[in-house]
C-alpha cells in the first residue's frame, strides 16, 4: 500500500486519518463475522501525535530524505495500529497476592516484553503500590487464565 501511495504523492498521516476505522463503520474479522466498529475515533490522536513530532517540517516526501549530514540521511516514516474492539477476543487476567500481603503476581498469558512491563505497571497504579512488587507469571496454561492468544505475522514461524 506504501507502494500506491507514494506513486499518488499521498501525505501517510493524511490516509491514516482518513481511513482509519470509525466508531459505527463495519469490517469483516478473522472469524469471517461482519462487525460494527465500537472502538474510538483516532483522527485526532493521529493529528496530535504528527503535531508533537512535527510531522509537516520533518517529512519530505517519499523517499526524500528529511535531513541529510554528508552520505547520511535520515527519513521518517509513519505507522498506526488498531487492535479488536473490545469484547471480541477473550482475555482474562487474574492478580494473586503473597501470603504475607508484600507480593503481586499477574497471571496472563501476555508474554512480549512491552507488554510485560506495560501490563505490570497498571496493576502497580491500580493497587497503588511500587511497581517492584508486581511480577508477571509465564504464559503457562496450567496456571494461567484463558487467552484468545497472540496471533498475526509476529507469531509466525520461519
Amino acid at each position: 500500500m506504501d507502494d500506491g501511495y507514494g506513486k499518488g504523492g499521498l501525505d501517510p498521516v493524511e490516509v491514516f486519518k482518513k481511513n482509519f476505522i470509525k466508531p459505527g463503520e463495519g469490517y469483516f474479522w478473522r472469524d469471517g463475522v461482519w462487525y460494527t466498529s465500537s472502538g474510538k475515533d483516532y483522527a485526532n490522536a493521529i493529528e496530535k501525535g504528527a503535531e508533537v513530532f512535527g510531522w509537516n517540517n520533518k517529512w519530505k516526501g517519499w523517499l526524500k530524505p528529511s535531513k541529510v549530514n554528508g552520505s547520511a540521511r535520515t527519513g521518517v516514516g509513519v505507522g498506526v495500529h488498531g487492535n479488536a474492539d473490545a469484547g471480541e477476543d477473550v482475555v482474562e487476567a487474574q492478580v494473586r497476592l503473597s501470603g504475607d500481603a508484600v507480593c503481586f503476581a499477574l497471571q496472563c498469558h501476555r508474554k512480549r516484553h512491552g507488554q510485560r512491563s506495560s501490563l505490570c505497571k497498571m496493576v502497580a497504579e491500580v493497587l497503588n503500590v511500587p511497581v517492584d512488587r508486581v511480577s508477571l507469571t509465564d504464559p503457562d496454561t496450567m496456571i494461567n487464565p484463558f487467552n484468545f492468544g497472540l496471533v498475526g505475522s509476529a507469531a509466525r514461524m520461519p
